[in-house]
């Protein structure tokens, strides 16, 4: 059987994730478990739920005098990375849905060209002098989304100043490559001409290990800490430990078991059980029933799902997949 997957990226106006501290300095919303969004909108087309606060963080203490102006510093600058962010995104959009490939390598010296002034806003004299402010100044006194704003801006940044800017220039060019090369090597099912560029990417990971590692903290605690705040290699192996002795047994059964028998759904082409425009009919249902604008957000089709998003009321993008036997 061959099987063709068509990822569809859904683009609405939820809140953005591309930056954590952006999304707590301007208090978006975020979506908690118990937030319903439901289809009552704005004339912008967004949903009032979806621009409801949740207190489950309890109240928040208004800030005043100097406190006030401190916060604003940091806030300010703080939404102009987050601005940044999303000119990436929707660069990082363009090269998923709508770039063709020729224009791979001139994408990677824009991107790079981004991240490189990026780097020089996110580890700049006046930001560090505007974090140092809100923390003598006690902002987060009185506010769970304050206090974390200022401490993700002060981890981010002292992070950020280990990193030399040609290292992100290179992280953004390569990721580009990195992307071109996977895509080519998925058509044509050859890892080995995709092996060079992971290799590179594997590289560069351990390079921002080194210069970023906290002293006697191991380069892969660092690389994971990044996606899974706080969690740690020995941890990860007494998760994997305790999931290998439930699922080895059940693997093993499967793979004795006798092979099964495929519905002609899935071996015959002539054989249209799943036609595309009914799956994407489907999406389109479910993703409106969940509250999803249409006005706002786009949808559209790419090899590989993610999720991501450029502002509050700009897009947000979730996959879907559509199978074509």
């Amino acid at each position: 059987m061959r099987a063709l997957l068509h990822r569809i990226v859904v683009a609405s106006s939820s809140p953005s994730t591309a930056s954590s501290c952006f999304r707590k300095a301007v208090a978006l919303p975020s979506r908690r478990p118990n937030t319903v969004i439901r289809p009552n909108r704005d004339r912008r087309g967004v949903s009032r739920k979806a621009v409801t606060m949740t207190a489950t963080v309890g109240t928040s203490t208004p800030l005043t005098g100097d406190a006030a102006t401190a916060y604003e510093s940091l806030t300010s600058k703080l939404r102009k990375l987050a601005d940044l962010d999303a000119v990436e995104a929707m660069l990082q959009w363009d090269e998923l849905v709508m770039m063709p490939d020729g224009a791979a390598e001139s994408r990677g010296r824009q991107k790079a060209a981004l991240a490189e002034l990026k780097h020089r806003e996110a580890t700049s004299e006046d930001l560090n002098s505007a974090i140092k402010l809100a923390e003598q100044s006690n902002c987060g006194d009185g506010c769970a989304f304050r206090a974390a704003n200022i401490r993700d801006a002060r981890r981010d940044y002292d992070d950020a100043v280990k990193v030399p800017a040609e290292l992100k220039a290179k992280e953004a060019e390569l990721g580009a490559k990195g992307y071109a090369a996977w895509n080519k090597a998925r058509e044509s099912d050859d890892f080995a001409s995709f092996a060079p560029v992971l290799s590179e990417l594997v590289e560069l990971r351990k390079e921002f290990a080194a210069v970023c590692a906290a002293e006697n903290q191991p380069p892969y605690d660092y690389l994971i800490d990044q996606f899974e705040r706080g969690m740690t290699s020995t941890r990860l192996d007494e998760i994997f430990g305790s999931l290998r002795e439930k699922l080895a047994p059940v693997i093993k059964q499967i793979l004795d078991a006798p092979p099964l028998e495929l519905h002609k759904v899935f071996t015959d082409k002539s054989v249209n059980a799943f036609p595309e425009e009914a799956q994407e009919k489907f999406c389109r249902a479910i993703a409106e029933r969940m509250g999803f604008c249409f006005e706002t957000g786009r949808f559209d089709t790419s090899v590989h799902p993610f999720t991501g998003g450029s502002g509050p009321f700009d897009v947000v993008r979730f996959p879907s997949t559509f199978f074509i036997p």
